[in-house]
């Protein structure tokens, strides 16, 4: 059986009009953008989570705006390092009555999870001083660093930040 030129262009259409590649979703909500974007994250969908936290962050208002915020830098600290820190700076500037000490170990545990023991580092000294009289709860991080200097993996993964 042979299929005609025609036919065969007809067929091939439909998939040359969709672009055959992947497309970044759209959202119109800032709440249903952080779900999307959550839940792409965990399942490795770093292009959606990205468009989802960056919608979030910046239609949001208050917490959800706080959200995209720590999640897009989250998303960016491996690869943009630069991008993740303007997306750090904003939630510590644009949501300052909402930056405490969760903030912070979020922003620490993406730098340690990314690798990135300079601006772990500074993250770090800069808590420290602005949370002193919580300065014991980033115990954990300042070890992930320390270990993270050191290059030793075993202690990494023994506080958690391997293998995620």
């Amino acid at each position: 059986m042979r299929i005609h030129a025609p036919l065969l262009s007809l067929l091939l259409l439909p998939a040359l009009a969709c672009g055959g590649g992947p497309t970044t979703p759209s959202f119109d909500d800032p709440i249903t953008a952080l779900e999307t974007a959550s839940a792409a994250l965990a399942t490795g969908e770093k292009a959606t989570a990205e468009a989802g936290f960056r919608y979030a962050a910046d239609q949001g208002v208050a917490k959800t705006k706080y959200q995209g915020l720590l999640g897009l830098g989250k998303v960016l600290a491996k690869d943009d390092p630069a991008g993740a820190a303007a997306a750090f700076e904003r939630a510590r500037t644009e949501c300052a009555d909402l930056y405490d000490i969760a903030g912070a170990q979020a922003m620490l545990d993406a730098w340690i999870k990314a690798g990135k023991l300079e601006q772990g580092q500074q993250l770090l000294a800069a808590a420290a001083a602005q949370f002193p009289a919580q300065k014991g709860d980033l115990e954990i991080q300042d070890k992930a660093l320390s270990a993270l200097a050191s290059g030793d993996t075993e202690s990494l993964a023994g506080l958690g930040y391997v293998g995620d």
